[in-house]
């Protein structure tokens, strides 16, 4: 099965950089495994054409695996013993690892990288929705949009005026955690991976 995208740059920083930073990666499996998958910059998009899907993931998995043990932890010593630790500017550096985006989870990459793939989405319970970032409809059982994925996502009450949109009885808010189509999820977090 053959699958061609393109996805489009957002106009957003935090999510057209995780678009450029796929595409290298993207383009370094490419280099290596030229008949699993093809990768074609245009000027405010990213087209990639997956030949092989279950190698595609089980490359891009590899690829991910390898680049975050190197940007995403060092080697801490404790006690004598060496173990890596997340590097303290990552967003979720304080979360336990079950909280972690699955991008960062050995034991969940995989099955995540098949859903981030996996064309059409796949139908859930509830009324189909649009993604908040990308426009792209999706359904509710999508990931919800956090700080570990998208820092400019805030509940400080301060600036929930940010959040918040005129209607016709006056300001109502939005919901802390928007729902994202898992492209975008998948974006978002591996943007520390940079």
């Amino acid at each position: 099965m053959t699958l061609k995208a393109i996805w489009r740059m957002r106009n957003d920083p935090w999510i057209d950089n995780g678009l450029e930073l796929f595409g290298h990666i993207v383009e370094e499996i490419q280099k290596q495994h030229p008949r699993v998958v093809q990768v074609r910059w245009e000027p405010e998009a990213l087209e990639i054409t997956v030949q092989n899907m279950q190698r595609f993931v089980e490359l891009l998995d590899d690829a991910l695996r390898q680049r975050i043990a190197i940007t995403v932890f060092y080697m801490a010593e404790r006690k004598g013993e060496k173990r890596p630790d997340l590097k303290p500017f990552v967003g979720f550096n304080q979360q336990p690892p079950a909280q972690h985006p699955p991008t960062y989870q050995e034991a969940k990459r995989r099955e995540f990288l098949q859903e981030v793939f996996s064309f059409p989405a796949s139908q859930g319970r509830g009324e189909p929705k649009s993604c908040l970032l990308c426009g792209e409809r999706i359904n509710s059982d999508s990931k919800k949009l956090t700080l570990s994925v998208y820092p400019f996502v805030t509940k400080i009450r301060a600036l929930s005026g940010a959040r918040s949109k005129w209607s016709g009885e006056g300001l109502s808010g939005f919901t802390p955690h928007p729902i994202v189509c898992p492209f975008c999820y998948f974006l978002g977090s591996l943007v520390w991976a940079d």
